[in-house]
């Protein structure tokens, strides 16, 4: 009698071993799943950021050449305006010198030559000023 009680205290403990056991094979394949979609959403993480890195990147590299853009187009649009202003006042000065030209004892001839010498010569002031 004594010793069935100790086959079935043996029997019972290599019950509870096998029990633990194989409630330790169950977690652990649980586990298994969650880490391998864990790893698998981890991958997919990596991807996403490096895109994320190529997108911001070439982002900030438009925005770079966008300001060089603007920095340029400014000094363009000043360097237009100064030429305007040039060609303004030329404008103003040769409508000065017409408008003081003693034209009764002037021929045709010779008005035309004068207004002929102050458009080529408005055609010029133009031409240097804008092809810089």
């Amino acid at each position: 009698m004594f010793s069935s009680i100790k086959l079935w205290i043996a029997i019972g403990g290599i019950g509870v071993i096998v029990a633990l056991g194989f409630a330790a094979y169950k977690f652990y394949d649980s586990q298994r799943d969650t880490i391998e979609r864990l790893q698998k959403d981890n991958a997919i993480l990596s991807e996403n950021n490096i895109k994320l890195d190529n997108a911001v990147k070439s982002r900030d590299e438009a925005i770079r050449k966008l300001n060089e853009f603007n920095d340029r187009q400014n000094a363009l649009n000043s360097e237009l305006a100064k030429s305007t202003q040039l060609s303004e006042s030329k404008l103003a000065e040769i409508r000065e010198r017409i408008a003081n030209q003693d034209l009764q004892g002037i021929s045709l001839d010779e008005l035309l030559l004068i207004v002929n010498g102050e458009i080529n010569e408005i055609f010029d002031s133009i031409e240097r000023d804008t092809s810089r």
